[in-house]
């Protein structure tokens, strides 16, 4: 390939910057988590008796307590705004698994845990003003926005089941030694290994379903180890893609983490000084790839995290990522005007890319050897000085 003419990384930190949720917004969340957690404390075990003697279950001796654990996007710091163009619907969330020991829960079943974490909810909601719902394997508030408007947010409390041993680490909230704790201690994320035992998602129709959120916590932190800041910047702007293309895209976003994954896995074997506009060009290029033959979970070789994507869905994802990438190759690589360049990649990622083309950098080694090329090519004077 051509030798390198621009650099838009810096542009690309200012996009990462407006992708940030508000100060306002976080202290809400953390706050709605928090109050919520408490108050589950208090009372889920009760109303947990009240739905099973309704339900002719067995009476309970012992009321299980929840301990929590906050995990997805929020957790390891992918967690963007929405675009301003699809809010709504599109809102931020955050995800608080709530777990429970399995000697606590043996004889009750998933369904009774969530019905019970529904009339829980349900109340708090009412009282604090928000809206919840019922998904088959968690319960969601939805929260207003800061100042008022159309709600921006939602919490999940998806419950889980895990071994008595796991849950007394969960409780310590421990960092125990490990190549990640540095990891961990950064994003303030307590460590526990998940390879201690099953744990366990409640589903209304499925029943107990083996799902550990903890092992993409991991990795995630293992490739923010390996790759740096970088990974999480680059899958937090294909992620800001996505939801400036659509509404409400089945492009997922841990599909999109893995994509990267293999991105910067492939780069790094060529060595070099990458950068991010780097990376998400070679990111961008491996979307159309990986969903022609299938994107696979890392941590779990037999899942695959697109077969639910549609394929006229899938056709369209495709176009649009190779579109992406074709623009990313001119702004990188082309004879083009930074103004230019802006307006390219606003297109792809909207009002939130800076309009400013003092972002934009001409690499110093394509100008050198546009030089050295002028000097090569100019005629040899043999006449007289």
């Amino acid at each position: 390939m051509a030798a390198k003419t621009h650099d838009i990384t810096k542009a690309l930190h200012g996009l990462r910057d407006n992708l940030d949720i508000s100060p306002a917004d976080r202290e809400m969340l953390a706050s709605a988590r928090n109050k919520t957690r408490t108050f589950l404390k208090q009372r889920f075990g009760e109303e947990l008796r009240l739905v099973m003697k309704g339900a002719g279950g067995r009476a309970l001796e012992d009321l299980p307590e929840p301990t929590f654990f906050t995990q997805g996007s929020y957790a390891y710091k992918t967690l963007n705004d929405p675009d301003p163009e699809h809010t709504p619907p599109q809102q931020m969330d955050l995800d608080d698994g709530v777990y429970f020991d399995a000697s606590a829960v043996k004889d009750t079943s998933p369904k009774m845990l969530l019905l019970a974490m529904e009339g829980v909810l349900r109340a708090w909601a009412a009282k604090q003003g928000w809206k919840s719902e019922t998904k088959p394997n968690c319960c969601r508030a939805i929260l207003p926005a800061v100042g008022g408007g159309a709600p921006n947010k939602h919490i999940d409390w998806p419950i889980y089941c895990v071994s008595d041993e796991q849950m007394s680490g969960l409780k310590r909230q421990g960092r125990n030694a490990s190549d990640l704790t540095g990891i961990f201690e950064e994003f303030e994320i307590p460590y526990l290994p998940s390879a201690k035992g099953v744990v366990m998602l409640a589903h209304k129709e499925k029943g107990w379903v083996e799902s550990d959120p903890r092992e993409v916590l991991e990795w995630v932190l293992w490739q923010r180890r390996e790759h740096g800041m970088a990974f999480l910047n680059v899958c937090r702007y294909l992620k800001a893609w996505r939801d400036h293309q659509w509404a409400d895209s089945p492009l997922s976003s841990i599909a999109i983490m893995a994509i990267v994954a293999q991105a910067f896995d492939e780069e790094a074997a060529f060595g070099g000084d990458k950068k991010d506009d780097d990376f998400l060009f070679a990111a961008a290029k491996r979307i159309a790839v990986c969903l022609q033959q299938g994107v696979w979970a890392p941590f779990d070789a037999t899942e695959r995290l697109d077969e639910n994507i549609p394929e006229a869905d899938r056709e369209e994802i495709q176009k649009s990522a190779r579109n992406l990438q074709g623009d990313i190759q001119r702004c990188l690589y082309g004879d083009i005007a930074a103004a230019e360049i802006c307006s390219l990649m606003r297109r792809h990622f909207g009002e939130r890319f800076p309009n400013d083309s003092g972002l934009i950098r001409a690499c110093v080694a394509a100008a050198a050897a546009t030089s050295a090329q002028t000097v090569k090519a100019a005629p040899h004077y043999a006449g007289k000085l």
